[in-house]
Parts: C-alpha cells; sequence; structure tokens
C-alpha cells in the first residue's frame, strides 16, 4: 500500500510539473531546439548521443550529451533556451557502462547520419515539442528513443538506426 501510494505521489507530481514546462516551450521566444543542436553538430566535437530540455530556476535548458569516439570522451553542454547562450560545459572519459551508447554511436556513423538527421527523420509526423531524444544498443538493435510533450501530456517512441523503422516501444506494468 506505501508503495502504491509513493507511486501516485511520485506520478501526480511530474503530472503537475508538465504544464509549466509545455506552457515555457510554447513562448516563440525561445530558440528552437533543433536550430541549437544543428549548430552544436557543426562545431564537430563528436556526435550527439542525446539531449532533453529541463526546467531550471524559470528557465528552459537544452541539455546535450555529445560522444567524441577519438578522445573517448563524453562531453555536456547546457543552453539556455532563450538566446542560446553556454551554461555549462564539462567533459569526462568513457566509463564501461556507456559502451552501448558508443554502439549506438559507431551504427549511426555506419548509416551516413547525423543525430540531427536521425531525429528529424525520426520525428517528422508527430506533434508536440520534442523534450528528449537519446541513442542507445540494447539486445543488439540500435536505436533512438524520443519523447515529445503536447497539452495531452508525454508520448514516447523508438526508431531503429539501422532499419530506419519505428519500433514497438515494451510497457511493463
Amino acid at each position: 500500500m506505501a508503495r502504491w501510494l509513493i507511486g501516485l505521489i511520485l506520478f501526480s507530481g511530474s503530472v503537475v510539473a508538465e504544464p509549466g514546462l509545455y506552457l515555457l516551450l510554447s513562448q516563440t521566444d525561445n530558440q528552437p531546439v533543433m536550430l541549437v543542436m544543428r549548430k552544436l553538430e557543426n562545431l564537430h566535437l563528436g556526435e550527439i548521443s542525446g539531449f532533453d530540455v529541463e526546467h531550471k530556476e524559470g528557465e528552459l535548458v537544452y541539455d546535450f550529451r555529445i560522444i567524441n569516439t577519438t578522445t573517448n570522451e563524453i562531453l555536456n553542454y547546457s543552453y539556455r533556451a532563450s538566446d542560446g547562450k553556454l551554461l555549462l560545459h564539462n567533459a569526462s572519459f568513457f566509463k564501461k557502462k556507456e559502451k552501448s551508447e558508443l554502439l549506438a554511436v559507431m551504427a549511426l556513423k555506419s548509416v551516413g547520419m547525423t543525430f540531427v538527421e536521425l531525429v528529424q527523420k525520426a520525428s517528422k509526423n508527430n506533434k508536440g515539442y520534442l523534450i528528449k531524444a537519446s541513442i542507445d544498443n540494447a539486445l543488439g538493435i540500435n536505436y533512438l528513443e524520443l519523447e515529445f510533450l503536447t497539452q495531452e501530456g508525454q508520448h514516447q517512441l523508438a526508431y531503429n538506426i539501422n532499419s530506419q523503422r519505428l519500433l514497438p516501444l515494451l510497457k511493463w506494468d
């Protein structure tokens, strides 16, 4: 019973948080996330492997993760959505647990696409604001996971990097 109650509290908190994020995203004075992503990709620091949109201290922030396979580094960048200003940059070296992400980056390179191109292709027919995207490898499948936010709430989809097709999302109760 206690677990159920804690789950209900956590779930209701996330539902309440969505309208604030949706409201901030719907303001037209924000830099489009795909524009900021393209600019970052054009710096040739490595391959973008993920991003998400966060609400931090009343502002929208775009967080990006880049894998540089040459230097074996993971680079993290945070940009303010309103003006595209760089807020944070840090780097770390690969860890074993990040091997699946590295496999997905290699798959992305093998199909000759960039992260931006893959995200655009996979999200072509989806409505709402893209709030999260990341590539990974599980059970031998290289995929892009996307999360969108609409007025009705969040929805996710998964896209196979190699076959360029949507994947069914598995859900557990």
